[in-house]
């Protein structure tokens, strides 16, 4: 029985994962300050929000939405676009990080 994949659409990550991330799982991405995280996820998002029109969501525990559109659109990423036509969803979870 073969898994059904959802195409990365990042160059070169496909292959490795033998055709993308298996589908219907959610996908914890975790690494240090700096590593590429919110870009690697971004550019994941706005493949599916973008090229197979899927609904996406960005969950945050850091950055403030503003911020993070300001940044993804430095790499062409029209995030705020993707927001207006319901492609896309930020969700602010910094409160947690507060939670004592």
């Amino acid at each position: 029985m073969s898994i059904a994949k959802v195409e990365t659409g990042i160059t070169g990550l496909d292959p490795m994962l033998q055709g993308g991330f298996p589908e219907g799982r959610m996908i914890l991405v975790m690494g240090g300050p700096g590593t590429g995280k919110t870009i690697f996820c971004s550019q994941f998002l706005y493949y599916g929000a973008t090229k197979r029109e899927e609904k996406t969501v960005y969950i945050s525990l850091d950055e403030g939405k503003p911020h993070f559109i300001q940044e993804m659109h430095t790499f062409g990423w029209d995030f705020k676009e993707l927001e207006e036509e319901n492609r896309f969803t930020f969700i602010d979870a910094s409160d947690v990080r507060r939670i004592p």
